[in-house]
């Protein structure tokens, strides 16, 4: 919303003494953007508001849901730039948990069958889900 505002501001779409933060004088480039991150969303979204109300806004690569979102309720278009031969990925997270939980059931099922060697081969399997944990972070979609 920063960078909106200030491409509004380049074009003549925004007045800087609409923030709450801009008082009384000429404000350059770096004021305004300090003004802007003094500001809160709400504010922001209140001055470029009318700015954006039915424009297009192009984004290069992924745009995050809740800022699409906020473009979208403030009446602009979105349209992400992609490239070809963008890598997908597939969060893996739900089959890691679904695993573990699985390794746990194992654990107390072996318990009521009183198999010792059950009980052990799941301790063990939780166990390395446990120990790999800082991993599976590290597979989820990275951060754009």
């Amino acid at each position: 919303m920063v960078h909106l505002a200030i491409v509004a501001w380049r074009e003549g779409l925004l007045d800087p003494k609409d923030l709450g933060e801009v008082r009384g004088r000429t404000v350059d480039e770096a004021g305004l953007q300090r003004a802007l991150y003094r500001s809160s969303i709400g504010e922001i979204e209140h001055v470029v508001g009318p700015a954006l109300k039915g424009k297009r806004v192009v984004v290069e690569g992924r745009l995050a849901g809740t800022a699409r979102t906020a473009l979208e309720r403030l009446g602009a278009e979105v349209e992400e730039l992609r490239q070809e031969d963008e890598k997908r990925y597939v969060d893996m997270t739900p089959a890691i948990f679904v695993l573990a939980a699985v390794a746990m059931a194992v654990r107390y099922v072996s318990l009521g069958l009183d198999d010792q060697s059950l009980y052990i081969l799941a301790g063990l399997g939780f166990a390395l889900m446990y120990g790999l944990r800082p991993f599976f972070f590290k597979m989820q979609r990275p951060k754009d």
